[in-house]
């Protein structure tokens, strides 16, 4: 789907149609009327209906990936994959005679929480898809995703706390500009993967 107004529409139509998911979300049917006319919603807003038609949130906001792709299964797959890097983490331990894991590591690999922040990716996708835009690269859909995850590995490159908002905000204008050079960089030299905006 090309716009967020046919995905909103879309999503509607797992719940009964725009009735029924006004009222299953509490949003105003003549709210959800003006973003089907071209309104922005709020992000809170897109995340109620993600929530209502079970539809993947990334979806509803950009187009990315498939619409029934939940953020749970994500977040359930980084829980699987945290919890069996802390159990590979502990088995070496005593084999290197470190003891005890430094508070860091021990946040890092015993975390209760996923360690996929998905309201980051989504965050990260609108980077991407705005400066792609900006520089005139067309970026298919699916494109998105692959993208944003990119610039996500860069940033848990770069911060000490990825739960730290301000130092995530520090970071998010240097990775905006680092893919702004990279494709001001491939349309300056063709070939190197990306088109030419032409």
């Amino acid at each position: 789907m090309s716009n967020l107004a046919d995905r909103i529409r879309t999503a509607a139509q797992e719940v009964g149609g725009l009735n029924q998911l006004a009222e299953r979300t509490g949003i105003p049917r003549r709210t959800i009327g003006s973003w089907l006319q071209g309104r922005k919603p709020k992000p809170e807003a897109l995340r109620k209906i993600s929530e209502e038609t079970r539809v993947s949130l990334a979806w509803l906001i950009v187009g990315a990936g498939s619409m029934r792709d939940r953020g749970n299964v994500v977040e359930e797959a980084a829980q699987k994959e945290a919890d069996e890097s802390s159990a590979a983490f502990d088995r070496a331990m005593p084999s290197v005679g470190l003891g005890e894991p430094e508070p860091m590591f021990s946040k890092i690999f015993r975390s209760q929480q996923p360690m996929f922040n998905i309201e980051l990716l989504e965050r990260l996708a609108r980077i991407v898809t705005s400066v792609h835009k900006s520089e005139g690269v067309r970026l298919p859909p699916e494109k998105v995703s692959a993208e944003a995850g990119l610039l996500y590995n860069l940033l848990l490159a770069r911060v000490v706390d990825p739960s730290d908002a301000e130092e995530i905000e520090a970071v998010l204008p240097q990775l905006e500009h680092l893919l702004r050079k990279r494709l001001s960089d491939a349309k300056a030299e063709p070939g190197t993967g990306k088109r030419s905006a032409s």
